[in-house]
């Protein structure tokens, strides 16, 4: 369930990204249609891969028209501040054949000779964890109370959907109401398991990284 719910997004947009697409992909998912959720979600990829192949990305501003109305939706959907960064920021897409290359030099890879000897083991870890002291500091630091917290202020590190919200407000907004066991249920299962490392083995390389936006500075750089 927990490698399920890391592409469950790419089913409930199975159907598309506005909010009634969704709607419909989860009826369907409720009613325990998954093969048929699964199928709309793999032509949606395949018609998506389509579009961009025929009509590849370009390092272009936006028009004036263009920014006029994604500004708009950003603003109705009550995110200002994009917005506002939309209107007066080119954030022009770096795609020129120099980009990758550009990106390898911001970021060198490091040397993996790794000195492994201190590294604490799996079983002393979970031991920890499992341990009075563990336990309390689980408690301590990871707290509804403080994981709603976090959502609430920290930085934007991923970019905005299509109607202009982040991920960190879209689960700031599953901690805005009353349900206590549905809280913990997210800390327990789709948080902590970073912290324990409770993925299987399998599926971390699709869990390590995710896509990269890189925009281009008015100096020519990234």
């Amino acid at each position: 369930m927990r490698q399920f719910i890391h592409f469950l997004p790419q089913l409930l947009h199975a159907h598309g990204v506005r909010h009634s697409d969704i709607e419909s992909s989860s009826h369907m998912l409720a009613q325990g249609k998954w093969r048929p959720v699964w199928k709309l979600a793999l032509a949606q990829a395949a018609r998506l891969e389509a579009k961009r192949a025929a009509k590849p990305l370009t390092a272009r501003p936006r028009s004036s028209e263009e920014k006029a109305g994604y500004a708009v939706k950003c603003a109705l959907a009550g995110n200002v501040s994009k917005a506002c960064k939309i209107v007066c920021d080119d954030m022009i897409p770096a795609c020129s054949d120099d980009t990758i290359q550009k990106l390898r030099d911001l970021h060198p890879e490091r040397s993996l000779d790794l000195n492994l000897d201190n590294l604490t083991t799996p079983e002393s870890l979970n031991a920890f964890w499992d341990s009075e002291d563990g336990l309390a500091l689980k408690n301590k630091w990871f707290s509804v109370k403080r994981v709603r917290k976090y959502f609430r202020n920290c930085k934007a590190l991923g970019a905005a959907d299509i109607d202009g919200w982040r991920g960190r407000e879209h689960v700031n907004y599953l901690f805005m109401n009353n349900d206590a066991e549905l809280h913990q249920l997210i800390i327990d299962e789709l948080i902590f398991p970073y912290i324990m490392e409770e993925f299987l083995p399998q599926f971390l390389p699709e869990l390590a990284g995710g896509l990269l936006f890189a925009f281009l500075k008015k100096t020519g750089g990234l």
